[in-house]
């Protein structure tokens, strides 16, 4: 049984506010490589950036919950960790998840 795309919707519209970087396996295990943002652009199609996926296709949805905000040349980075936030939004949708290291991942398949 797969994650319902609904869900899926509905976690893209939680987390459009928060900085996380996104990354996608799919059906063949190859992975794309991480990007700021994920969309739906059309139908049940979800974009990271590089070309739109079938929601069929996906295998897993992974979430790098570290932000890396610039702040200015003469000041290092600042690192915000995310995921008590995104973890919040998985818990409120009932979206199963794993977290390995400090990467979130979701298996689409239950």
């Amino acid at each position: 049984m797969r994650i319902e795309f609904e869900k899926i919707l509905e976690l893209i519209n939680l987390t459009k506010n928060i900085s996380v970087k996104y990354r996608v396996v799919d059906n063949d295990n190859d992975i794309f490589r991480w990007n700021n943002w994920l969309t739906n652009p059309t139908g049940k199609y979800l974009d990271f950036g590089q070309e739109p996926i079938s929601y069929r296709e996906i295998n897993k949805i992974e979430i790098d919950p570290i932000e890396d905000k610039y702040i200015g040349k003469l000041v290092p980075n600042k690192l915000i960790d995310r995921t008590k936030e995104i973890k919040d939004i998985l818990n409120t949708l009932k979206i199963e998840f794993e977290i390995n290291e400090t990467i979130i991942s979701i298996n689409m398949e239950l």
